[in-house]
């Protein structure tokens, strides 16, 4: 078993310090304002992608206040939601890189992403025309799928196979900054000036309490598409540890031959990461590739899920059980007896 190195030690104890910190200022009385300083850097981005959400729907009322040939606050509905792409996409890299997560963080990021592309991208079509009874009822379908798939994103990403950088290795439905390819469509409307009567296709049932604007059915299937359970994946990502001087990915430790015909002991030497446990593991029970070791991670984060009794916050080193989830899934995570317990029993081996 290889040593750890004191970089990699020393980023785990930083983020037990982190994690520990937030804790305590979230659930004991230190004082005033004891939340906003419990707020990481992440955290402060992840807010203003909810901000570009909040203006976005504001912008969308000032608009419906006006006269309709005024399209400016229409307009600024419009461009703020993808600016929250921008800032929903900063986030996690500031995230990565200050190495800092935590529950709070996933609940804002997943908050802030209904509202700037779930409930936004709904009162800008609202605004734009979408306005008979029916029409309510598909714009308020769309939105309350949104808020399933974040929901089921918080309640799953614990169990779900990370890369080396700590990303998911699929996401479940469509993610939903998706819906931002109907805010550029809406956009184009507004530019060939496609709004209120002039929408496009028309109505149905006109007239009548079911009356509606089939070209909704845009918003119909971008709502299903997020509540399906189809898994796709998401691009491959490398951290610099897994990189060669030039960029590209470094391959996985090459295992040594041997001669089928003798029997004799097979020494591997490990990189000294924080990996080297899996590694070693996989190296000896499951083909020794990363993929491999992505697995027994998750393997490890599933069997502490589904056994809340045995793994409690005290045994798991005074961490919650989904935080110590979410952690052991990424590459700066370590393994130890609790891991190696958990993978012996799974496998049947001693």
């Amino acid at each position: 078993m290889s040593k750890r190195t004191s970089a990699g030690a020393k980023a785990v104890k930083t983020e037990d310090v982190v994690v520990d910190k937030q804790t305590t200022l979230l659930s004991e009385e230190t004082g005033h304002f004891s939340l906003i300083r419990a707020l990481h850097l992440a955290d402060l981005i992840t807010e203003l992608n909810g901000l570009c959400g909040v203006l976005s729907i504001f912008s969308s009322m000032r608009y419906m206040a006006g006269a309709p040939g005024e399209l400016g606050n229409l307009w600024a509905a419009l461009v703020f939601m993808p600016l929250g792409l921008f800032f929903d996409f900063f986030d996690g890299k500031v995230a990565r890189w200050r190495r800092k997560s935590s529950l709070m963080g996933q609940e804002l990021d997943s908050l802030a992403d209904l509202i700037s592309f779930g409930v936004s991208p709904a009162a800008a079509a609202f605004a734009i025309g979408f306005r008979t009874p029916a029409d309510h009822l598909i714009l308020a379908f769309f939105v309350l799928c949104g808020l399933t798939r974040l929901a089921r994103f918080n309640v799953t990403v614990a169990n779900v196979p990370k890369d080396a950088t700590g990303k998911s290795a699929y996401f479940e439905g469509t993610p939903i900054p998706t819906t931002l390819s109907i805010v550029g469509l809406m956009a184009y409307w507004v530019g060939q000036g496609w709004v209120h009567g002039e929408l496009p296709l028309g109505t149905l049932l006109t007239g009548s309490l079911g009356e509606f604007h089939p070209v909704l059915g845009l918003f119909v299937v971008s709502g299903c598409l997020m509540t399906n359970s189809y898994k796709g994946s998401t691009p491959p990502q490398h951290s610099t540890a897994q990189q060669d001087g030039r960029g590209h990915p470094r391959a996985p430790p090459a295992r040594p031959r041997r001669d089928p015909r003798v029997a004799a002991p097979v020494m591997r030497v490990m990189p000294d990461d924080n990996s080297c446990l899996f590694r070693a593991f996989a190296a000896a029970v499951l083909p020794g590739d990363d993929l491999s070791m992505l697995e027994l991670r998750s393997l490890v984060a599933s069997q502490i899920q589904e056994e809340p009794d045995v793994y409690t916050k005290v045994v798991l080193d005074n961490r919650e059980p989904d935080d110590y989830c979410r952690w052991i899934q990424t590459e700066e995570a370590w393994g130890g007896a609790i891991e190696l317990a958990i993978l012996s029993k799974h496998f049947n081996v001693e």
